[in-house]
């Protein structure tokens, strides 16, 4: 919805901010960040974070916990 923004720090957390004021609002767990960037669910509930082990962790963005954890990718 244009309101929340994903990036990744040095410690390779992903980092939701909000952008009408700039504040983060939440760290979320560690991904690898070569293998893919973090993409928000169409509905931006949610956001797919790749891990090294070949997983793909789907995180809620309301409080940063896994959800689900998707295997052989």
């Amino acid at each position: 919805d244009g309101q929340i923004i994903a990036s990744r720090n040095q410690d390779k957390a992903i980092e939701l901010w909000q952008v009408s004021d700039g504040k983060k609002i939440a760290t979320l767990p560690d991904a690898d960040p070569g293998l893919c960037p973090p993409v928000f669910s169409t509905d931006g509930q949610f956001i797919a974070a790749c891990q090294r082990r070949g997983t793909i962790n789907l995180l809620r963005v309301s409080d940063g916990k896994v959800a689900t954890t998707l295997t052989g990718h």
